[in-house]
């Protein structure tokens, strides 16, 4: 039961981390941003694998972007930044439907529905995963020729309708969807499309991100872990994220992206009777110290025209305290109308 029990928070965390990490990835087209270039001089990008976009998609258009995740874990970092191996490995398949549309000049919506397929220690599970919607908020657009970059508000409202608790412990997790909290995040997004030059162009991304998680009822084994009889609730705590994000074109169809991502996560607490583990007879652990997690994702994008695009890469972890080792291969198609 205790290895089950591990492996369902760890699976947790690594969900959460794919569902806000891409919630805002894609790009705008060029022309529709800087729409005097001449036809050869427009490179065509999809947008870096995870940083956030900060424009918005215009008032009309629509652009949808399914994303794939395939997440292999292992490993987790200890309260020493040590990677010790876990009882057993485990795959995540994450299946996120992204799909945003332009309200107004200033205004545009995203909802990003989620599926899980997860893999672990024979036992595997199709479950359907939390939802989130976002409203962004476009403050100022880059002009051209101009060195003041995009800024954008986004604020995100995860809707918990993934199954999170009572889950069956020889499942081994892979029963696990969701989180059981709203989480509401905001995050501001900067970035620069900028002429290298000739044909070469660069876009640079940062953004900064925080958001928290209301308190959790929870009921038997959970995400946050727990015994057949736990009940109480689960404060998950606060979470803020850094992203950094890349892309250099090398033809106009072909781009090379790069993300790096730190995640820092406060302390999880928890409150009423946690029950009792079945191996050891002791209370059951619901509680987790704060946690850091870094991250990159190198990838390749090709763009067969300005309003369809594909990028693949790979994203993986370097360094953590209290949180999960993964590397999850990334593929997304992004068709904008």
């Amino acid at each position: 039961m205790i290895l089950g029990y591990r492996t369902v928070m760890r699976r947790s965390i690594i969900a959460l981390l794919g569902m806000s990490a891409s919630l805002w990835a894609a790009e705008v087209p060029l022309d529709v941003l800087l729409s005097t270039l001449k036809e050869k001089q427009e490179p065509w990008f999809t947008g870096p694998l995870l940083s956030p976009s900060a424009s918005n998609i215009p008032q009309g258009h629509l652009n949808i972007e399914p994303y794939v995740f395939a997440t292999y874990s292992s490993s987790s970092y200890d309260e020493d930044w040590k990677r010790v191996e876990d009882p057993f490995s485990s795959w995540n398949i994450n299946l996120l439907a992204f799909m945003q549309v332009g309200m107004t000049s200033w205004l545009d919506f995203t909802l990003i529905p989620s599926w899980f397929f997860t893999l672990a220690n024979g036992s595997t599970s199709f479950n359907l995963g939390d939802c989130a919607a976002a409203l962004g908020f476009q403050v100022y657009k880059q002009k051209r020729n101009g060195w003041i970059p995009s800024l954008r508000l986004i604020l995100t409202e995860t809707l918990p309708i993934g199954r999170f608790e009572n889950l069956d412990p020889e499942q081994f997790g892979t029963d696990l969807a969701g989180a059981g909290s709203y989480i509401t995040r905001a995050a501001l997004a900067i970035s620069w499309r900028l002429r290298l030059w000739d044909i070469y162009w660069t876009t640079i991304r940062i953004v900064g991100a925080y958001g928290f998680a209301a308190k959790v009822r929870v009921h038997g084994y959970s995400a946050y872990g727990g015994a057949f009889d736990t009940n109480g609730w689960v404060y998950p705590g606060q979470g803020s994220q850094l992203f950094c994000g890349f892309e250099f074109n090398m033809t106009q169809r072909w781009v090379f992206s790069y993300d790096l991502l730190a995640n820092f996560n406060t302390s999880i607490k928890f409150k009423g009777f946690p029950g009792f583990d079945e191996v050891t007879g002791l209370p059951a652990n619901l509680t987790k110290g704060s946690s850091v997690q870094y991250s990159m994702a190198p990838a390749l994008e090709y763009n067969w025209n300005q309003n369809l695009g594909l990028i693949s890469g790979v994203w993986f972890t370097f360094a953590g305290r209290n949180s999960p080792s993964f590397i999850s291969w990334v593929t997304a198609l992004n068709y904008f109308y």
